[in-house]
């Protein structure tokens, strides 16, 4: 029932241009299907109807990623550029630019921009991955680089988490 209900909401969206709140709905319905492509052309159609907020940004961008199993495209550096251009200290903006230095030959410049990051006492799904991949980088960049001790959730835990509910 619920497959056949998200194909009615697809059907319904190429007659609605314009509604901004079914294309919200079409991007989390896709994402809670890992359809990634189709939830990143909902969100962009978000983003165009005038929602180009933060967090919808970010949005963005984490879906673009994980449709590409990781991989930081230009339109990716894009969007992390531009959370960074309205805070430099954006943490998903920080995270992605330090991606797409790492997976280009540029680890140093990742591990700047992943350090305060990981030092950080706060955490998220950016910093947690930034944690999983700054020991490599610093590896590859040459520089002895150990991080602090993280006593909060690890990947795996986070990613669990994303399936509960609002009580649990």
């Amino acid at each position: 029932d619920y497959l056949v209900s998200v194909q009615q909401l697809r059907d319904v969206m190429t007659t609605r241009p314009d509604d901004l709140k079914g294309w919200e709905l079409l991007a989390f319905h896709e994402t809670e299907l890992r359809n990634y492509a189709a939830a990143a052309r909902a969100q962009r159609r978000v983003i165009e109807l005038g929602e180009s907020t933060v967090p919808a940004l970010e949005r963005l961008a984490d879906l673009l990623v994980a449709a590409t199993d990781g991989f930081v495209s230009t339109e990716t550096e894009e969007i992390a550029r531009e959370l960074l251009r309205r805070d430099d200290q954006n943490i998903a903006g920080r995270y992605y630019i330090g991606a797409m230095h790492n997976q280009t030959g540029r680890p140093d410049i990742a591990f700047r921009l992943w350090r305060p990051l990981v030092e950080n006492e706060n955490d998220s799904f950016h910093i947690a991955l930034a944690r999983s991949s700054i020991e490599r980088a610093a590896a590859r960049a040459g520089i002895d680089y150990v991080p602090p001790e993280f006593s909060g959730p690890d990947l795996a835990t986070i990613a669990a988490a994303e399936n509960l509910s609002d009580a649990e």
